[in-house]
C-alpha cells in the first residue's frame, strides 16, 4: 500500500511490521548488550580499564551490534537514547568495616576532554567476627542521550570515601559479579 505524502494512516488493529524497516517509528530495542568484570581487584579505580569483557556463556546473546571497549571507556555502535546500568560488587578485604564505597557512571560529550558523573550507587559493610562482607551496592541506571558516536562515551569508576581501603571489587570469569549493560531506547 501506498500512503501519499502528507497523509494520515489510521489503524484500527494492530500494524506489523515484522520484517519491515521502520523509519519515523519506533522500531523497538535494536541493541542490548551484557558486560561484566572477569577478574578482581581491590582499592578505587577510574576508570575500570582492564579485564571487562561482553558476556559469552549462560545462554546470552546480544542484540545488535557491539559496544567496544578500550582502556575501559566504551563507544556506542549508534546514536540514540541509550539505558547504561552498572552494579559494583563489593566486599570487605581483610575483614575490616567498609563505609560508602561504591561506584560512579561517567559520561563524556567531547570525546574524553572532559567527564561528568551522571550516576553514583554506594553502600557499606559492618564486619563480624572477621567475615567477608558484601557492602550491598545497588544497581545504578542512567540514560545517556547519544548523538555523535565519536564524542559521547561512557566509562565506570570504583571509589570510597577516604574510610575504606580495604575492599575487592569482585569480578568472574563465568559470573555476573560486577556488571554493565547497555540498552538502546530509541533513537535520539
Amino acid at each position: 500500500i501506498d500512503i501519499a505524502s502528507g497523509a494520515t494512516l489510521d489503524v484500527n488493529g494492530t500494524l506489523d511490521v515484522t520484517g519491515a524497516t521502520v523509519t519515523g517509528l519506533s522500531a523497538g530495542i535494536t541493541h542490548s548488550s551484557f558486560w561484566h568484570l572477569t577478574s578482581s581487584f581491590t582499592g578505587d579505580v577510574n576508570p575500570i580499564a582492564s579485564n571487562l569483557s561482553e558476556m559469552s556463556y549462560g545462554g546470552y546473546a546480544r542484540l545488535g551490534s557491539a559496544m567496544t571497549e578500550s582502556s575501559g571507556v566504551f563507544t556506542f555502535p549508534e546514536t540514540g537514547i541509550w539505558l547504561i546500568t552498572f552494579k559494583p560488587s563489593i566486599y570487605s578485604a581483610a575483614g575490616t568495616d567498609i563505609h560508602a564505597v561504591g561506584g560512579n557512571v561517567n559520561t563524556t560529550e567531547n570525546d574524553g576532554s572532559s567527564w561528568i558523573g551522571i550516576g553514583w550507587t554506594y553502600g557499606s559493610a559492618h564486619v563480624k567476627s572477621g567475615e567477608i562482607v558484601y557492602a550491598g551496592v545497588p544497581p545504578i541506571s542512567v540514560q545517556f542521550d547519544v548523538t555523535d558516536t565519536s564524542t559521547h562515551k561512557v566509562s565506570f569508576k570504583i571509589q570510597e570515601n577516604g574510610y575504606s581501603t580495604n575492599f575487592t571489587v569482585q569480578g568472574d570469569s563465568n559470573g555476573y559479579a560486577t556488571y554493565m549493560t547497555f540498552l538502546r531506547l530509541g533513537d535520539t
